[in-house]
């Protein structure tokens, strides 16, 4: 709008620019007899400028009309948007504070937990241990039975050489 209301400024200035130029013409004219023609020319060169001058003039107030008219609506946006955003921050605000005291609810619901499983950690510590234990006493039953058996075959070999 700024923009076109500067060009509008130059084209005023330069209608007047044009109309003052336009009468200095028409005085020359008036003087010299021998460049009438060429006066004459440059007149209608001048008027012809003055009237696209003119249209542009008028184009420039209805562009000008236009683009306050969008102004106008893209401020209602801007005001609706920072209307949406303040109400987005408000519920974000509202869930972040939920949100923390979910947070702490569950670290104590954890720490409980911990508390519990605790003894658990211990129990199934014994139980490994244990576990351990009883492997390394089936690694030795294991071990006599399977010399036990050998023992047994070499005693099973000798039963026929006793009984001949």
């Amino acid at each position: 709008t700024e923009a076109l209301v500067g060009e509008i400024g130059g084209l005023k200035s330069k209608l007047h620019e044009l109309e003052t130029r336009n009468e200095s013409l028409e005085s020359d004219l008036r003087k010299e007899g021998a460049e009438a023609e060429r006066a004459k020319s440059e007149k209608a060169a001048v008027a012809e400028e003055l009237a696209e001058v003119g249209f542009s003039l008028a184009e420039l107030r209805t562009q000008k009309e236009s683009l306050e008219s969008i102004v106008l609506e893209k401020d209602a946006q801007l005001a609706k948007v920072i209307e949406d955003i303040s109400a987005f921050k408000t519920t974000a605000e509202l869930e972040n504070q939920e949100s923390a005291s979910l947070i702490q609810s569950l670290k104590k619901k954890l720490e409980v937990s911990e508390q519990q499983v605790e003894p658990l950690r211990e129990d199934l510590a014994t139980m490994a241990n244990e576990k351990d234990e009883l492997q390394l006493q089936y690694a030795a039953e294991r071990e006599a039975i399977v010399s036990t058996q050998e023992h047994l075959r070499s005693v099973q070999a000798l039963v026929p050489e006793l009984e001949e």
